[in-house]
């Protein structure tokens, strides 16, 4: 609504919500400026809701961070098994997020190295299916393998590990011949939308998981995954995102525990956002979420549990990463806790309409992996959160 005549322009904000007197004063002043006796004041005059409006309770963006979660509860149901596994999710980096979790859970944190080789905690990861591995011990066939009998061999600077098992080399001897090696089928041969091939894979990813679990006898499974697409369904995937190497492992989790009662899992999402494949918003909305997507119905029942530090966790990691680029996952994770001059994530830009479109004044960072960019909350990067599946037995 406007008055116009030659001179300045007066604006008045609409409020959300104005107190009764306020609003009686305001009716008044637009009936006044609007009257025949106010035609010779020179301004306009213009009522408009503001481009930046102080969000009620009910419309901030969920801080799911400070839902706490208590890492003793995490370490006493571990403890409580007779045989615990803490595997990577993803493959790659995973591998180190896994190991570095296992060390976090350990009561006594021998029971994840080499040094008691009999321990009740394994640690793993998820790798694409390779043919052949050769030195590699086979524990089932197609299923689990072992890396290589001997020391870790430390990565080189510079050297392509995509494809190979040159991270899980890398890592820390352990428990039972850690770090394990899952295989999975992947989706070669198929087509984008092809649901038919994408459901065939995901029963073969059933078998050879349920298969490799059987093998080793454990009773829980801490499930990592660093980043979040076993949440959201990430962008890594070709033909569907049920296809994703997360997803798939989180439905053979899931289906193994109606087959085996015994068993339990608790799935822990480390450095929500650090992968680049998922948006603020998609995230924050995944966490929340009462309902999942249709397409992933193993996720039914998922229940948010709360977050945790992660410092720890990332200390035991940073060694073991030095010569890796520093858009890996790890690195990513390390420059947003350490967050110093020599050792920063690029900031987000905070003018208007920029900063992700939020005016909460969080500290984002600017991530680039893969082709992806994403804008991401810094301190979402050093938490883990913790995530269960029908499972509130496990943390009365």
């Amino acid at each position: 609504m406007t008055t116009s005549t030659e001179g300045c322009t007066l604006t008045l904000w609409w409020l959300q919500v104005v107190p009764t007197s306020v609003a009686a004063v305001c009716v008044a002043l637009v009936l006044f400026l609007l009257s025949p006796g106010c035609a010779a004041f020179p301004f306009t005059l213009r009522i408009e809701r503001s481009k930046v409006k102080t969000l009620k309770d009910s419309e901030k963006p969920q801080d799911f961070l400070s839902k706490k979660f208590e890492e003793k509860k995490l370490k006493e149901v571990v403890s409580s098994a007779t045989k615990a596994l803490v595997l990577g999710m993803g493959g790659g980096c995973d591998v180190f997020s896994a190991y570095a979790l296992a060390k976090f859970v350990a009561g006594d944190p021998s029971e994840v190295d080499e040094a008691w080789p009999t321990g009740s905690i394994l640690y793993g990861n998820c790798i694409s299916e390779r043919g052949e591995l050769p030195g590699h011990p086979v524990l089932v066939k197609g299923a689990l393998y072992a890396v290589p009998a001997g020391p870790a061999r430390p990565l080189v600077r510079g050297e392509e590990t995509y494809g190979t098992t040159l991270l899980e080399q890398s890592a820390p001897r352990g428990a039972g011949g850690s770090p394990l090696l899952f295989e999975l089928k992947g989706c070669r041969g198929l087509r984008e939308g092809d649901a038919a091939g994408a459901a065939a894979m995901t029963r073969e990813n059933r078998r050879r998981v349920h298969a490799a679990l059987d093998h080793l006898g454990v009773d829980f499974v801490l499930a990592a995954d660093t980043g979040g697409d076993s949440l959201t369904g990430g962008k890594d995937w070709a033909v569907s995102k049920v296809t994703g190497r997360d997803q798939q492992v989180l439905s053979a989790l899931v289906e193994y525990r109606k087959v085996r009662p015994h068993f339990r899992f608790i799935h822990v999402v480390l450095g929500p956002g650090c992968d680049a494949e998922t948006s603020e918003d998609e995230m924050r909305r995944q966490v929340a979420a009462d309902e999942v997507d249709a397409d992933l119905p193993w996720c039914a029942g998922r229940r948010y549990l709360g977050a945790f530090s992660m410092e720890a966790a990332i200390a035991e990691m940073v060694p073991l990463v030095a010569t890796l680029a520093p858009n890996r996952t790890p690195g990513i994770m390390w420059r947003a806790l350490a967050d110093t001059e020599n050792c920063r994530l690029p900031r987000a830009p905070v003018a208007e309409g920029e900063n992700g479109g939020h005016d909460d004044g969080e500290d984002r960072v600017v991530l680039e992996r893969h082709g992806n960019q994403a804008l991401v909350p810094r301190r979402w990067l050093y938490h883990g959160l913790v995530f269960d599946y029908a499972e509130p037995e496990l943390f009365l």
